[in-house]
């Protein structure tokens, strides 16, 4: 296609697709010309004199490409200028472009994307250099099948290093000295070599590994999901001590040096220390304040919790529990947790850690109301950000900050359609925090007060890519509550975040790395 002297020109809802040329569209003398909602598929180009999609010269100006798929074309380069085209929503899905081009007009894109099977809320990515290591919960959730198991790839080009499979829907992943240590939902602890991908041993223990495991001094601990805690030899897996607990353990398990803090399903939290074995700890029983719950004394309680009964309207409690691995901070553990429906006030408890790890700071709070009752269970870790803890919102389509000093609300964020699920955990790097929804979209924040910058939509391979500036407002924000998406994927992962690389696995099954030019 060639077009030359000419200006206000709109190709609209075109397609250009399976054409060879020397370069698909030559734009020479032009200005005002825009494709919009084009499919741009399966072309190629003579590498030999003109390797480009698009090429345009340098008079041309005001060329725009928006809201169109690039999918699968086979050219040297995507375009001879980058300054020439004024790129705005579109998808770009596997194309043979250099690495230096195809860049969304905020700075993003979609460097690669694999189908690994669904991506569950066990299924957090772990990137280790230019590595990036995930479990998969296969082709079937909570069954077993071939795809279930743990996947290395390349993180700059997407080439997969190797697989190791499992008996069953395998979960979140560690890293210690060159290992890369999970379990599964068979009971399974695999230490798998990070660079070969061949297991150095193996461990079948009482029940489902979901935690990921904690790296302590005296060895790898792992807890299962019937509450026993395991010390393992990092050299052979071998065990050197075991721990029942009051609960079983989804994700709720922190170390730090010998301490290792763990919460459980049945609303326990226990710090432990690990000088070759468990030797010590301390535990606390957490109930919230609850109208419908049971009257109990202060001395049946915590220190500190009986306090704010008024949480609670009515001076009743009930227990809390814990699907989540605590978030650690020099004075204060941070938990969110689960309860029998919403209520006025965050999920969300502080302990603090200076009283042994047994005395209630403070419960999060809502006193201007600014949410309603819209406070749904807590299942992930909020992130901590200078003086805030960020969390994302159940039963609505809020983000939200409250305070690390006394747990009150800071700021709050509407993003998108409202959802009663939300699984992610919000991750914070440098100064902006990534918060991954059940409606398949992922958002970037600015964590000091809330302001989205962008939102990319990933909840359909079809149409993975399409990105919402700041300025533009996100459908669905108007809608009723659902329970999950009409057509859309949930994402049920946190996503991981290293320099340049976001990645996020999706519930249809498909991993997606972002690549941003800058924050």
């Amino acid at each position: 296609m060639i077009i030359t002297d000419s200006k206000n020109v709109l190709f609209e809802n075109c397609t250009l697709k399976d054409t060879g040329e020397f370069s698909l569209i030559n734009i020479s003398s032009s200005s005002e010309v825009t494709f919009s909602r084009c499919t741009i598929q399966n072309n190629w180009t003579d590498s030999e004199y003109s390797p480009y999609l698009f090429s345009i010269d340098s008079i041309s100006s005001n060329i725009s490409l928006e809201n169109s798929i690039i999918r699968d074309n086979r050219t040297g380069k995507f375009l001879n200028n980058q300054n020439k085209l004024r790129l705005l929503n579109n998808q770009f899905i596997g194309n043979a472009f250099d690495e230096e081009v195809t860049t969304f007009e905020e700075g993003l894109k979609i460097v690669w994307h694999r189908k690994i099977g669904v991506q569950s809320w066990r299924n957090n990515a772990l990137i280790v250099g230019s590595y990036l290591f995930i479990g998969s919960s296969g082709q079937k959730w909570n069954e077993p099948d071939m795809a279930d198991g743990i996947y290395a790839f390349d993180i700059k080009t997407g080439k997969q290093i190797w697989f190791v499979h499992s008996q069953n829907d395998f979960n979140d992943l560690a890293y210690m000295e060159g290992l890369i240590i999970g379990g599964s939902d068979a009971g399974e602890v695999f230490a798998v070599s990070a660079m070969s991908g061949k297991v150095k041993w193996q461990q079948k223990l009482d029940a489902k590994v979901y935690a990921k495991p904690a790296y302590l001094d005296a060895g790898v601990a792992v807890a299962t999901g019937k509450g026993k805690l395991f010390l393992l030899n990092l050299n052979d897996g071998k065990v050197i001590d075991q721990v029942q607990l009051d609960g079983g353990v989804r994700a709720g398990m922190t170390a730090k040096g010998t301490n290792l803090w763990i919460a459980t399903e049945s609303g326990w939290v226990y710090q432990l220390t690990a000088f070759g074995t468990f030797n010590s700890w301390t535990k606390i029983k957490v109930f919230y304040p609850d109208s419908f719950g049971r009257q109990l004394n202060e001395s049946e309680l915590p220190t500190g919790t009986m306090k704010y009964s008024y949480l609670g309207k009515e001076v009743g409690f009930s227990e809390a529990r814990f699907y989540a691995a605590p978030l650690i901070l020099d004075d204060k553990i941070i938990l969110g947790f689960v309860r029998d429906t919403y209520y006025s006030y965050p999920a969300v408890v502080a302990i603090s850690s200076q009283h042994s790890g047994t005395k209630i700071a403070w419960f999060g709070s809502d006193d201007s109301q600014k949410l309603g009752d819209t406070f749904g269970n807590i299942r992930f870790t909020p992130s901590e950000y200078k003086d805030l803890l960020i969390f994302g919102n159940p039963y609505s389509n809020k983000a939200y900050a409250l305070s690390k000093q006394d747990g009150t609300l800071v700021w709050e964020t509407s993003l998108g359609q409202p959802m009663f699920q939300h699984w992610p955990s919000p991750v914070v790097h440098g100064d902006y925090v990534y918060i991954a929804r059940h409606d398949g979209y992922l958002h970037k924040l600015r964590a000091k007060d809330g302001k989205r910058m962008w939102s990319i939509f990933l909840g359909d391979s079809e149409s993975a890519g399409l990105i919402f500036r700041s300025e533009q407002d996100l459908p669905g924000e108007n809608l009723r509550t659902q329970w999950s998406p009409l057509r859309a994927s949930p994402i049920f992962a946190t996503p991981a975040v290293s320099g340049k690389y976001i990645v996020i696995g999706t519930g249809e099954g498909d991993l997606y790395v972002i690549e941003q030019s800058s924050e």
